[in-house]
């Protein structure tokens, strides 16, 4: 078809030439849109599937997956999108597919099913994939909001309470993840050859990461290591190869309950078939008599803080960022992000106030320069003199000296 002006009539020559330059210039700005996958490019393969793409991301990424378990989760609630067409898995079906599992599935869940629809898309998107150049349809999926947990820590205050009630089996362990921050799996894969007493260091590999870092050695967490170096094996903690590593949860909180670290008390009546009354308070205190049978048969239990053995990789962070800052925080925890780090720091009674105190601790000069004579002021009066002979009295120039009597 010949193109033609607005009247109807055709197009000169040199107007032809122009329409074609005009044609070719879009054409080529499409093209480069479509390379730097600013615009979508016409599917290559006929027919393609969302199962395609799959197993794509199976091939490329799910083989390199630490664990078999997240895709044995996911799987099932994906797999009614695997034999429909890779065009009609929009925005609008990505988020009807997830408000039907939404009634039995918790935002969490949902987010990670998400998560993993946005990484197959993603992984077929890139040079030479099969959705090479187009867009992700999940990046404007809706995302459900978690509602955050609280996380117990312990603090270095209550360290003294807590060792001794644990097992002494487990209690070297349990110090090594309070004093380096370490996971479970990294304190199990420790050798003895990767402690250093004389230079106060421990060589760990963060498996998570693959990072490896050189941790220092707090002189409270020396004598666990001389313990556990003193054991026959070159592993620093034994455990035998291939078996399940232990859940330590249990143990951490029945050694709080016990060192009494509780989160309160539950009473309860002890003719519990008859009566079964149960009721939390925040003290031991115990009546006399049951509100519910009036029998004297009450007694208190403590409720353990819950405590899990990741929380101690908390509290070491919450404490270390408490004394030298996001920085220092940042590097014992070999996070690459300071956002990270700062999920694992956690306002604690005695930890923070002492930063706050250093902050302001010079805040009480100038009622000190007032009353030079008054106590508690933290200031020697030789520093307020030795001020007062550098800055000068109040109201001068920031900068001048004095010069004898004369500033």
């Amino acid at each position: 078809m010949r193109a033609t002006t607005a009247a109807g009539g055709a197009l000169s020559l040199p107007g032809l030439k122009t329409e074609a330059r005009r044609i070719l210039g879009e054409v080529e700005g499409l093209a480069e849109r479509q390379r730097l996958g600013l615009a979508p490019r016409p599917l290559s393969t006929a027919g393609l599937t969302f199962g395609d793409l799959h197993r794509h991301w199976e091939e490329t990424r799910g083989k390199a997956l630490r664990s078999s378990r997240f895709l044995a989760f996911v799987r099932p609630h994906v797999k009614e999108l695997l034999q429909v067409s890779a065009l009609d898995v929009t925005t609008a079906a990505v988020d009807r597919l997830l408000a039907t599992k939404a009634a039995h599935l918790a935002p969490k869940s949902l987010n990670h099913i998400r998560g993993h629809l946005h990484a197959v898309f993603e992984e077929a998107r890139k040079q030479g994939g099969p959705w090479e150049g187009r867009v992700n349809p999940v990046t404007a999926a809706r995302k459900f909001k978690v509602a955050e947990q609280s996380t117990e820590i312990v603090t270095p205050a209550e360290w003294p309470l807590l060792a001794p009630e644990l097992l002494e089996r487990w209690r070297g362990v349990v110090a090594v993840a309070f004093f380096t921050g370490l996971r479970r799996g990294d304190i199990f894969g420790l050798r003895k050859a990767d402690v250093d007493l004389e230079r106060m260091v421990l060589a760990a590999t963060i498996s998570k990461s693959s990072k490896h870092r050189l941790l220092p050695i707090a002189d409270q967490l020396r004598p666990y290591l001389e313990e556990a170096l003193a054991t026959p094996g070159p592993d620093l903690f034994r455990w035998p190869k291939g078996k399940r590593l232990p859940n330590l949860i249990k143990m951490l909180r029945r050694a709080c309950g016990r060192a009494g670290l509780v989160q309160g008390f539950e009473l309860r009546c002890r003719r519990r078939a008859a009566c079964g009354f149960t009721e939390q308070r925040p003290t031991d205190a115990v009546p006399e008599s049951c509100p519910s049978c009036s029998h004297d048969s009450l007694y208190a239990r403590a409720i353990p803080r819950r405590v899990r053995f990741h929380d101690l990789r908390h509290s070491f962070g919450t404490a270390v960022v408490a004394a030298g800052g996001t920085g220092a925080g940042q590097a014992l925890m070999a996070h690459s992000d300071p956002r990270m780090t700062a999920r694992y720091t956690h306002l604690a009674d005695g930890l923070l106030a002492g930063v706050v105190e250093r902050a302001f601790r010079g805040s009480n000069y100038a009622g000190e320069r007032q009353n030079p004579g008054g106590g508690g002021s933290g200031q020697r009066p030789s520093q307020v003199a030795q001020r007062f002979q550098r800055v000068g009295p109040p109201g001068l120039e920031p900068g001048l000296r004095s010069r004898g009597e004369r500033f």
